[in-house]
């Protein structure tokens, strides 16, 4: 089986209903287990937040506190994203 090198990309997803642009960068080449995410959301400064696998294999938001509270950021799409940029998982 081939190793799944981890790599940075972006990915265009819906937030609050509109199209919006991620830029997942990788923490570490050797081990798919870590993202710093970048997001410029509408009328809001650049945010900056991660996401991890945990012990189960899932992609999770490690730190919420960064996030806006009024905006309902689609974990499970940006998961789903980095699963895409990865496939074999």
């Amino acid at each position: 089986m081939d190793r799944i090198i981890p790599h940075n990309f972006t990915a265009s997803i819906e937030v609050n209903g509109h199209a919006t642009e991620f830029e997942f960068t990788a923490m570490n080449i050797k081990i798919l287990q870590l993202f710093q995410v970048h997001v410029k959301l509408p009328e809001q400064k650049r945010i900056r937040f991660h996401m991890q696998r945990n012990a189960d294999g899932q992609f999770k938001i490690t730190d919420r506190h960064r996030l806006p509270q009024e905006i309902n950021m689609p974990e499970e799409q940006l998961a789903n994203a980095i699963q895409a940029e990865h496939p074999g998982l």
